[in-house]
């Protein structure tokens, strides 16, 4: 066993748990004294900053190379990017319409409630569409890969996205945020996080806030969504397909020495971490 990789995931488990742990709390102590929604989200906002600059302060020495690029992304590999992204939300949104057929909800309702939200304030877009990606790459990709990648690309980038799926708490969401917690490392460690960050911005802020403001405005849109996604998505495949050597490549080159892999999954913090994070999902299947 090698106690080096036992020890570098259980730091980015430290790091996910850290990033979490603080607004939890005050989430506790603070949700009965803001019951506006609105209200909230500020809040939220503040303690995300609060806790991520705190976090960079924390981890600044551990990590120092986090913000310095590998090479330039084309915009032309970032928008094949944006195509993965959407064939990785098509891809969640037929999980998550398996596991809404067991609470009966029919095709046409779920359609309708893809992306929808009750309302769409300033707090939820500035959280969503910017505070949530510049902070979640800087510790998710920065902090927690950068101790990862120093045994492997490919170790960094399964043990991260795994992390990042589980920080979704919710089983629904849990499944698009491992599949794009793949690509975000994937391009944090051969681009930049500036490219990530990017990526990010471009999710959270086209699928998931202007859809979401689209569905709730403009009645029967849902249905145009799910064809531009899927318009999206097959470039996505054919992306996928015409790099299928250069992926398999990739993986040998990044690949972990031998045993690594049964190391990485010696660490008893990410275990609980991981089986507490599923246990509490579930109850989202009743919400």
């Amino acid at each position: 066993m090698n106690k080096k990789i036992t020890r570098s995931v259980c730091k980015a488990t430290q790091v996910n748990i850290g990033y979490q742990l603080m607004p939890a709390l005050f989430s506790l102590l603070l949700m009965n004294e803001y019951q506006n929604n609105d209200q909230w989200m500020w809040v939220e906002i503040v303690m995300t900053v609060c806790n991520g600059t705190m976090m960079m302060l924390i981890y600044r020495k551990q990590c120092p190379d986090y913000f310095v690029p590998v090479k330039k992304m084309r915009l032309k590999t970032f928008m094949s990017f944006v195509c993965l992204l959407a064939l990785a939300q098509i891809i969640a949104l037929g999980i998550q319409f398996c596991m809404r057929l067991s609470l009966q909800m029919s095709p046409v309702e779920f359609i309708k409630s893809m992306g929808n939200v009750s309302q769409i304030t300033l707090p939820f877009v500035i959280f969503t569409a910017v505070v949530a990606p510049v902070f979640e790459e800087i510790v998710f990709r920065g902090m927690g890969l950068q101790e990862l990648s120093k045994h492997s690309h490919l170790l960094a980038i399964g043990i991260g996205s795994v992390l990042f799926g589980c920080a979704h708490h919710s089983v629904y969401t849990i499944p698009f945020a491992l599949m794009s917690g793949i690509l975000f490392s994937y391009v944090y460690l051969n681009y930049s996080i500036y490219a990530s960050m990017a990526l990010h911005f471009f999710n959270n802020g086209i699928f998931a806030v202007l859809f979401s403001a689209v569905a709730l405005y403009i009645p029967g849109m849902a249905y145009v969504q799910w064809g531009i996604l899927f318009i999206f998505a097959i470039f996505g495949g054919v992306y996928l397909y015409k790099n299928r050597i250069y992926i398999r490549d990739y993986m040998k080159v990044h690949s972990v020495e031998v045993g690594g892999y049964s190391s990485a999954f010696h660490s008893k913090l990410f275990w609980t971490y991981l089986i507490f994070v599923l246990v509490m999902s579930t109850f989202t299947i009743f919400s």
